[in-house]
């Protein structure tokens, strides 16, 4: 069995969201049995549920559980409509795993490093944007920060803004 949570611990330190797809039931035959696990993101996934036209349904639906970030089971016969012929049915059940909100400091100076220091341990995922190497790379400035060493107007050209989670400060 492949290690589903050392993957997921890996995808939020990188700060990605994925969904975890879970086979919680399956009757009749089916290509994987309850408990299988599959970790869907944006743009990949890991593990498998089965495979074939049943897994690219469920990488789908994974994704629009995604952006609404909140939990569903669905059913899927596994016939003609599905394109899989092992006769059986699965459900699975998508569990969004969101990365917490998170901070956007812009400016690395005397007050964004005491409010970033403030949020350490909190579920905020802090990122400090500043051109200048004096401020960006301050040893007041803790090491769980996010530091993006650009311009203002470069960072958020750039930026792929990732929920309604996201906060902005000014500094």
């Amino acid at each position: 069995m492949w290690n589903w949570f050392e993957k997921l611990a890996q995808l939020n330190a990188d700060g990605i969201r994925a969904v975890v797809v879970t086979v919680i039931e399956s009757t009749g035959s089916t290509p994987r049995n309850a408990g299988a696990k599959m970790v869907v993101c944006a743009d990949a996934f890991y593990g498998t549920i089965g495979g074939g036209h049943l897994e690219m349904l469920a990488i789908e639906d994974a994704r629009k559980v995604l952006s609404e970030e909140k939990s569903k089971k669905i059913r899927y016969p596994l016939g003609a409509k599905t394109g899989q012929c092992c006769g059986g049915a699965v459900e699975l059940f998508f569990e969004p795993f969101s990365t917490g909100p998170e901070l956007y400091l812009f400016g690395a100076g005397h007050v964004a490093q005491a409010l970033a220091r403030t949020l350490i341990g909190t579920p905020f995922r802090v990122h400090v944007i500043d051109p200048r190497p004096e401020w960006i790379g301050h040893s007041l400035l803790p090491a769980e920060v996010k530091r993006h060493d650009c311009r203002w107007d470069e960072f958020v050209s750039d930026a792929v803004w990732s929920s309604a989670n996201t906060y902005v400060a000014v500094m």
